[in-house]
């Protein structure tokens, strides 16, 4: 599995997995730190209480004391306190965090009061999952686009000074992935920024990320998606960014704190204040 690779922790690192169920990628990253100091700590996260279980199932095996399994919502998770040596409380950064964001989300219908639509993607997976073929639509992207824009943002404000956040779907669809990493870029407008990780994995075959795609409309009672062209990007940032036969990967690191810039969601708005910035 390529993210927590990517993250490449250290000893006495501060380890965040927003979206860690069933475990496999969280159970990776605790056989990494095995052995380091008393400061080592690794939280993994999901939002579903079902599949929280199965977790703590999955890192009860390894039997590793440094462990803490939360049941918390990814998009806003609540900010963490420690007491420093001279009693003073700060807040808690993480050193790594891995957002190996959902791929299934339901929505409740603003016409329907009760009915919901689920939005599949996923497509990454398609080989290996063949009933997947029965709800995958083009379109499923659109619904998780705005929570996987609030979890990795959330990621982002947890991040330590020099952390480092690798951002992961199963996806080929750049509403997923792309759009998401452009937003973010320009919401925190320098504080974080991509960085090249090429040279940790020099083996594996891969492309860089695409910088033009179309969006198609969704349904009408969603009324925060319309069709779209994304305008051309910096091609040398999205070279930064991964895809592999099953999964897209984004390496950011946080830089000096500046003065943040708070922009609408969605990958329009994104599109938009990408160019203007840039210019």
């Amino acid at each position: 599995m390529v993210p927590p690779l990517l993250l490449a922790v250290q000893r006495d690192c501060k380890v965040l997995d927003l979206c860690a169920a069933p475990g496999s990628k969280t159970c990776q990253l605790i056989e990494y730190l095995d052995g380091c100091g008393d400061a080592t700590l690794v939280l993994a996260n999901d939002s579903n209480i079902k599949r929280c279980h199965l977790l703590v199932h999955q890192t009860k095996r390894l039997r590793s004391p440094k462990v803490i399994v939360t049941n918390q919502d990814a998009s806003c998770f609540p900010s963490l306190y420690a007491i420093t040596g001279d009693r003073l409380v700060k807040a808690l950064k993480f050193d790594c965090i891995l957002a190996d964001v959902p791929c299934r989300y339901r929505l409740p219908s603003r016409i329907f009061c009760c009915r919901f639509y689920t939005y599949t993607s996923g497509d990454g997976t398609l080989r290996k999952n063949p009933f997947l073929w029965a709800d995958w639509k083009p379109s499923g992207a659109h619904g998780l686009h705005l929570l996987q824009c609030r979890i990795l943002s959330r990621g982002v404000e947890m991040l330590a000074e020099g952390g480092a956040l690798c951002y992961s779907t199963c996806s080929f669809n750049p509403v997923e992935n792309e759009a998401v990493v452009a937003h973010v870029l320009n919401k925190f407008n320098g504080e974080v920024e991509l960085i090249d990780v090429g040279d940790r994995l020099p083996g594996l075959r891969r492309v860089g990320g695409v910088s033009t795609w179309v969006v198609e409309l969704l349904l009408r009672d969603i009324p925060f998606v319309r069709p779209l062209n994304f305008s051309e990007a910096e091609e040398a940032v999205y070279l930064c960014l991964w895809r592999g036969k099953e999964s897209f990967v984004a390496m950011l690191e946080k830089c000096e704190a500046k003065s943040m810039l708070i922009l609408l969601a969605g990958p329009v708005r994104a599109a938009e204040l990408w160019e203007k910035h840039r210019n």
